[in-house]
């Protein structure tokens, strides 16, 4: 009788994969970034306020962003769908 012998294992080639933590166990939001049209929006409030003056635009913009981001960190909104009951 022929004897049966094992094959070989190949040895992987090339870069060894190694898997990610997966996101959606992590605790931490994502950053929130504010929409180009929010950032635009407030920068034109600021604008107006100051009474139209020309030539601040970049000011206007980062203090609009600031504001944003910081206005978005003391207060994250829910994730429940806008009109959703919860069960009491």
């Amino acid at each position: 009788m022929a004897r049966v012998t094992k094959p070989k294992q190949v040895e992987p080639v090339g870069p060894r994969l190694v898997r990610k933590p997966d996101r959606r166990t992590t605790s931490t939001p994502p950053p929130f970034t504010p929409s180009y049209e929010q950032i635009a929006i407030r920068a034109y409030e600021l604008f107006i306020v100051e009474g139209g003056a020309h030539g601040r635009h970049v000011d206007h913009w980062l203090r609009a962003e600031r504001e944003l981001m910081e206005s978005e960190a003391t207060v994250r909104p829910s994730r429940r769908a806008a009109g959703a009951r919860t069960k009491e």
